[in-house]
């Protein structure tokens, strides 16, 4: 289950950063997309620094 709510964290990510590089692609705000990540890691992680850290890896 960690595993794999982590890759959806990483997909979720991978899509905000392009959206900081090209925000004609936008179709939501940082934001909503980190709204969005708090609610696929509640439950599994106990935080955003600890997901983040896993990401970083």
């Amino acid at each position: 289950m960690k595993n794999k709510t982590l890759e959806t964290l990483r997909k979720i990510e991978n899509y905000r950063k392009r959206l900081e590089e090209n925000p004609r692609e936008a179709g939501c705000t940082d934001h909503v997309i980190r709204m969005c990540q708090a609610l696929v890691a509640d439950g599994v992680f106990s935080d955003r620094i600890e997901w983040s850290k896993l990401l970083n890896k």
